[in-house]
């Protein structure tokens, strides 16, 4: 297997970026299947569409995990929502990406805006949900978020990931990994994130030894499509698409409810 001098990030998912109508106050799932690559000739993002409450039921809605930032795109993983704290990663990001400025400029602001709010979500799970506070941010963590599009003619990703600092009192407190594409992150230019079970993401890394030499629109496909075959609760189709290169952006497949407003 050929090694990459880049950057590569395993995560294991609450949820990707629950829809706004989501019944679940919190938005916790576990399991969600997402597959994000980046080359210097293009950028391959993959999706399910499903998203499970705090009790492990599915939401009935589909969920649109790929979607828009000013005039890149974004997804994320983590803590999205709680109801009773007023924190919102949806309307933070609106918020952020309204502003003027590069796409770097935006992320700064919304790493701004949603810092203060997130630690104060996450103080009121760790004391009122401690066994939930402790199996899915501490185990697996509270936040991470995808940003990725073309900038000035360059193929962009950058990843933001959301770590729980040790804190000697009751209350909560985060700290930001920065990871860039291109930059001195990834060298060679090239970087992938795969979102979602560890069985699977060894499965697949196993059997698809290459797939960055290959088809990057197959291998995203396949890898979602791993978990919705073993039936994975927290994963289910359909599966959305989105390919982005210099010269313009495909929805390879996209559900209507997905479409760009």
């Amino acid at each position: 297997m050929h090694t990459y001098p880049l950057w590569v990030i395993t995560l294991f998912t609450l949820l990707m970026f629950a829809h706004p109508l989501s019944a679940s106050v919190h938005n916790f799932s576990h399991g969600t299947a997402v597959f994000v690559t980046r080359t210097p000739n293009e950028i391959v993002v993959a999706a399910d569409s499903r998203s499970v409450k705090l009790d492990g039921s599915p939401d009935s809605d589909p969920v649109c995990k790929i979607r828009r930032f000013s005039n890149a795109y974004v997804v994320v993983n983590g803590m999205s929502q709680d109801s009773s704290t007023g924190y919102d990663v949806l309307s933070l990001l609106k918020e952020a990406g309204e502003q003027k400025g590069l796409l770097a400029d935006k992320i700064a602001t919304f790493e701004r805006l949603v810092k203060s709010p997130l630690e104060k979500a996450l103080t009121r799970l760790k004391r009122d949900e401690p066994l939930v506070f402790q199996r899915n941010v501490i185990e697996i963590g509270p936040l991470g978020v995808n940003f990725f599009g073309v900038e000035q003619g360059v193929l962009v990703f950058y990843h933001r990931r959301f770590v729980v600092s040790p804190s000697p009192n009751n209350d909560v407190s985060v700290y930001i990994e920065r990871l860039g594409c291109p930059g001195v992150d990834c060298p060679d230019g090239v970087a992938y994130i795969l979102v979602g079970a560890d069985e699977f993401k060894k499965r697949f890394e196993r059997e698809k030894l290459n797939f960055m030499q290959g088809d990057l629109v197959k291998a995203a496909r396949q890898f979602v499509q791993m978990h919705i075959d073993a039936q994975v609760v927290d994963v289910g189709p359909p599966i959305d698409i989105l390919r982005i290169k210099k010269n313009g952006t495909q929805w390879i497949e996209r559900k209507p409810e997905c479409e760009d407003k």
